[in-house]
């Protein structure tokens, strides 16, 4: 398979105590490396800061989607009511955000991927909000199992509006032909949409007259079928975002401005910009990444999979 190698350098020029000039490496990574096994997802477990993310180098030679945890907590309670809420005992406020995607897993029922609207601390016990078109399934209801940040959500690409929904067959009619922004097996996120904000998963995008229809479907279930929750004809926003980084067959992955890969540590706040115009660091220092879950499902034979991580380097 393909090997990727990072080498930081550093030059030291004429200092106090340093005599002459000098070029040493410092490259000091973490080098997860483990065969996954076929049609099934493995979770590579690693021990890093999440800031460490900013260097980072992901092999495999097979295609596979890549997604990176941050620190397990244990569910205290599930409800899918309106909001669907998970809540634990002892304080996240400022391990999970606004925004942010959590994975739940160890559950009945309740497993899968959502979107968070509001993260509220109250007696001790920390309450987890998704947005209004997010729903734990009703046989996941009171589960007990663990829910943790995904680190590697990306937003990229320009929003678009809505001009209508049918939640029946999960259409999202927009003016204009987005095919080239958007395709099958894509995810993408709907915002200020009463009652159907969230994460779904792309099945269908087709074009007709100079109007986009994108079907999508819950991704958290196992037979994708398209359907929205709530509120027909609801208007909007929708942008492409990928809960996991994608990996092509034997193509080490680096954040990459020519890729169209975003950083996840710029910030989800889409409209908040610095004095330069540039997007904010999105609190870089937030949270431990403990596994790096590798999805085989797709392939019928075994995965080699392997990383590097500098853990010596911040980049801003």
């Amino acid at each position: 398979m393909t090997v990727a190698n990072i080498t930081r350098h550093v030059r030291f020029a004429n200092e106090t105590g340093i005599s002459g000039a000098e070029a040493p490496d410092v490259e000091i990574p973490t080098s997860p490396d483990q065969t996954i096994s076929a049609s099934t997802e493995e979770e590579v477990t690693v021990a890093i800061q999440a800031v460490d993310l900013q260097l980072l180098c992901l092999v495999c030679d097979q295609a596979v989607p890549v997604q990176v945890l941050e620190t397990r907590f244990a569910i205290l309670d599930t409800a899918n009511g309106g909001p669907s809420t998970i809540t634990h005992t002892g304080d996240l406020e400022q391990e999970i955000f606004e925004g942010d995607l959590v994975r739940i897993e160890g559950t009945v029922g309740g497993n899968g991927v959502y979107l968070v609207s509001i993260v509220d601390l109250a007696l001790g016990v920390t309450t987890i909000s998704l947005v209004d078109g997010q729903t734990i399934p009703a046989v996941g209801e009171g589960a007990v199992g663990t829910v943790c940040r995904v680190a590697s959500l990306q937003q990229t690409g320009y929003s678009y509006a809505i001009t209508s929904t049918t939640l029946g067959t999960g259409a999202i009619v927009l003016a204009g032909n987005l095919t080239d922004k958007f395709a099958a097996g894509d995810y993408l996120i709907i915002a200020n949409t009463a009652g159907n904000n969230g994460l779904w998963l792309i099945m269908s995008v087709t074009v007709l007259l100079g109007v986009t229809t994108i079907i999508v479907s819950d991704p958290n279930i196992a037979v994708p079928a398209g359907a929205l929750p709530a509120t027909e004809g609801a208007v909007g926003t929708i942008f492409r975002a990928s809960p996991a980084i994608m990996l092509a067959a034997n193509s080490p992955f680096l954040w990459s401005i020519d890729s169209g890969i975003q950083n996840p540590f710029i910030s989800t706040d889409r409209d908040a910009l610095l004095d330069d115009g540039n997007p904010p660091v999105y609190n870089v220092d937030r949270g431990k990444i403990v596994a790096i879950m590798v999805d085989n499902t797709d392939n019928a034979v075994a995965a080699n999979f392997d990383a590097r991580i500098a853990t010596n380097s911040n980049i801003f």
